[in-house]
């Protein structure tokens, strides 16, 4: 019963931790586009470099920002990815 006991207590802990995995997730995709931005690490954009695919090219947050602004309808939210290391990937 102890054994169970145990166990049943480590269940809980690591349910929890996914738990609060599963908000910070939730959190990050409410996010606006700026706050995505402002809270960025790192930002990288998907380039199209190759003649059918790409890769994803590290840039400022700054560059972003203006590209932003000059091309207002680029703004689709999907393709802002905050990732839970604080990276930011932009599709």
């Amino acid at each position: 019963m102890g054994f169970y006991g145990n166990y049943f207590f480590t269940f809980v802990r690591v349910s929890d931790k996914v738990q609060l995995m599963l908000n910070n997730k939730e959190r990050r995709n409410k996010m606006t586009i700026q706050q995505k931005i402002t809270k960025a690490k790192d930002v990288f954009v998907w380039v199209l470099v190759y003649d059918q695919d790409g890769e994803y090219i590290q840039t400022s947050k700054a560059k972003l920002v203006n590209a932003l602004r000059s091309h207002p309808e680029a703004l689709d939210e999907s393709k802002f990815v905050l990732r839970e290391d604080g990276d930011l990937y932009v599709n």
